[in-house]
């Protein structure tokens, strides 16, 4: 069996062999390949908006183009390399969507064309191509599964061919929509089940407990044909999903149904149809713990089964087999305390470090200021030392400082009209030396 899933510039292919007289499947090459043909958070390939309009001539389009090219060179090269395993493979399954269809089988018209009586497009969605996703795959297209299902009411409608009698033919007598169709086929039959599953869908755990209740009651009086408390919360929703009640109340965060569901017989190891078990599909740490707490309680009730005073009537402590549970270590009272404590220790020394650190802070601020009315200061000093070195005009008397002075015979001036009053001045003292005594 070859797969093959191509989407949005991934490729992913992988060619499943069964060993003889084995129903357990191995891979027997695989490959993945990745290129940017997709603008981020745009959608859609480069190719599909030059179809829709004018070629862009950006460089990220460019560089969009050419990743189509190589991926296409790229799934071309490896069809050819696989020729030998395709043409021994018996199904093909293509997961493509129908805009990167033609460029895939023209990729691989050498080998084999979409018109192969061996080709088979897979009938349901897909994440991104992957070698799990592949895998999925394979495992989801070769499975069979086997459900209860309620035989349809038909009618007798006569019907007339040409040249002969009448011929009863059984034609249904309504036609539902082909999802609530499908959905009833697949869907087991259990209303019990179907109850819990649709209270845990509502998100109230209020109501999921009282329908519990309800069940626990039915079944005690005999009321109803199901006699299995495990079987009922056991039973998944569909075989689409394969979810369980305890699946769909780990995945919605509902901390007490989980822990009510596994006191009541669920199943913590069940799979759905992605092969996780409840704890992994868990919401949130509440609801993870809560399968921890009850591992913890299972695993001391079965060390010590004489001394589980603490169980009440009614709940079940079963020791199931944690690792294909996938439930995280066991969680008991003393590890909560201990968690508990080191969690109030650790909030002690955050809010000592915290008070420290304020400190620190005060002190370098307050270390800062001094530093800076010192610097101030210093500053203050030097610019009034400046000024008195820089002197006064020789005419007016004004300050120097932060002016261009002109000297004029040793003296200096703070401007023109100064200039003129000192040099008359000069002048004058001049002509009073030469007058005689």
């Amino acid at each position: 069996v070859t797969v093959l899933a191509m989407r949005s510039g991934r490729f992913a292919a992988a060619v499943f062999d069964y060993e003889k007289g084995s129903s357990t499947s191995r891979i027997l090459v695989h490959k993945v390949f990745r290129r940017y043909t997709v603008r981020a958070k745009a959608g859609g390939g480069q190719s599909s908006h030059d179809n829709k309009g004018g070629k862009a001539r950006s460089a990220g389009a460019m560089l969009r183009r050419y990743g189509e090219q190589a991926l296409r060179e790229d799934v071309a090269g490896l069809l050819q390399l696989w020729s030998g395993h395709l043409q021994s493979s018996g199904v093909i399954l293509v997961a493509a969507a129908k805009s990167v269809r033609s460029s895939l089988f023209d990729s691989c018209s050498e080998v084999f064309s979409k018109d192969d009586p061996r080709v088979a497009f897979v009938p349901f969605q897909v994440g991104k191509p992957t070698l799990e996703t592949v895998q999925l795959i394979h495992e989801r297209c070769t499975a069979l599964f086997f459900s209860l299902v309620t035989q349809s009411e038909a009618v007798e409608e006569p019907r007339k061919e040409s040249g002969s009698r009448e011929i009863a033919v059984s034609k249904p007598k309504a036609e539902a929509s082909r999802e609530e169709s499908l959905q009833e086929e697949l869907l087991l039959d259990s209303p019990l089940s179907r109850s819990l599953l649709a209270a845990c869908r509502s998100d109230s755990e209020a109501e999921v407990l009282a329908v519990l209740a309800q069940v626990k009651q039915a079944l005690a009086e005999g009321s109803s044909a199901e006699l299995d408390l495990q079987a009922v919360l056991d039973l998944p929703d569909s075989l689409l999903e394969m979810n369980t009640a305890l699946h769909v109340a780990s995945s919605r965060g509902l901390a007490k149904v989980v822990q009510e569901l596994l006191l009541s017989g669920a199943d913590p190891c069940r799979l759905d149809v992605r092969g996780r078990t409840a704890y992994l599909v868990a919401k949130d740490k509440d609801v993870r713990d809560a399968f921890r707490r009850y591992r913890g309680r299972a695993e001391a009730a079965a060390a010590e089964p004489e001394e589980d005073d603490e169980q009440q009537e009614g709940q079940v402590l079963r020791n199931w087999d944690w690792a294909a549970a996938a439930v995280g270590p066991a969680l008991t009272e003393a590890l909560e305390k201990s968690q508990k404590q080191k969690e109030r220790d650790k909030k002690k020394r955050a809010a000592q470090r915290k008070k420290e650190q304020k400190l620190l802070d005060e002190q370098a601020a307050v270390a800062a200021a001094e530093l800076l009315k010192r610097q101030e200061e210093e500053e203050a000093s030097r610019q009034e030392a400046l000024r008195r070195q820089a002197g006064v005009c020789a005419a007016c008397g004004q300050a120097l400082w932060g002016k261009l002075p002109i000297d004029v015979l040793g003296l200096k001036c703070c401007n023109s009209v100064c200039v003129l009053r000192v040099r008359r001045s000069l002048a004058a003292e001049a002509a009073l030396k030469r007058q005689p005594s």
